[in-house]
């Protein structure tokens, strides 16, 4: 049941990182203008049938929707940007501010502090789980300047306990529930670096005060798996698992 449920964590925070990066680029073209034939899509969706991003006529920027006269245009578009990013960060904060306080800030001395061995209520629970990950897309979205390696590992612990609590071996024990937690921070690091390796080492580390060799195998599977999910989601549309990631002069495909 520990490799399966590790398996199942992977994927879930593998898909979950997918879709924050997808409604991330989705907030971040908001505040340049719209699809007009389908709001839901991203610039780079809307546009892909057009030979030139830049002569797309399916995105229209807001000035281009409001004005007809080139000063105005330039003018309105400014304006728009600023408000649309204004706006998203100040609902972020709303959110964390009103329904779930346990989402502030990167939420990594506190889950240092579970796997110390304390217990806090609500800390991973669901609600912290969508408020973080909405919060995540408006704050990171309007352009202020945030991380994502330790918002991955919060939202991929809570990924965790909410699973865990549908599995015996994890739902009354807090040991187990422990070494699951620590995969789970492996594959958050994992999904933000594109680095499975680097996501054990940051469990194993930062993180965890206990760490069997049994949780070591659980963790790398847990980070690998998540990182294979994410590259099938592939948010980015350009091939890599992340927006900065290292080229090499050999394509793994095999992986």
């Amino acid at each position: 049941q520990g490799w399966f449920v590790c398996c199942l964590v992977a994927v879930c925070v593998g898909f979950v990182s997918g879709c924050i990066e997808i409604g991330r680029e989705w907030a971040f073209d908001l505040k340049l203008g719209i699809c007009v034939n389908a709001f839901w899509n991203t610039r780079y969706e809307c546009c892909r049938s057009s030979p030139d991003e830049l002569d797309c006529t399916a995105f229209r920027r807001w000035g281009d929707l409001v004005g007809s006269e080139v000063g105005t245009v330039i003018f309105l578009n400014h304006v728009s940007f600023i408000a649309v990013a204004v706006v998203l960060a100040t609902y972020s904060a709303w959110l964390v501010e009103v329904f779930a306080p346990y989402a502030a800030g990167t939420g990594i001395p506190e889950i240092k502090t579970i796997m110390g061995g304390f217990v806090m209520k609500g800390f991973l629970g669901a609600r912290t789980l969508m408020i973080k990950s909405l919060a995540l897309i408006l704050s990171v979205a309007s352009g202020l300047s945030l991380g994502l390696e330790a918002a991955y590992v919060h939202i991929a612990c809570c990924v965790a306990n909410c699973l865990a609590r549908h599995f015996n071996k994890y739902a009354y024990s807090q040991v187990k529930r422990r070494e699951l937690l620590s995969g789970a921070a492996a594959a958050g690091i994992s999904v933000a670096f594109g680095a499975p390796i680097g996501g054990v080492l940051f469990s194993f580390e930062v993180l965890s005060s206990y760490f069997p060799m049994k949780t070591l195998w659980r963790s790398f599977f847990c980070a690998i798996v998540a990182a294979m999910t994410l590259r099938t989601v592939a948010p980015l549309h350009s091939g890599k698992l992340v927006e900065f990631a290292v080229s090499y002069h050999y394509n793994w495909d095999w992986f």
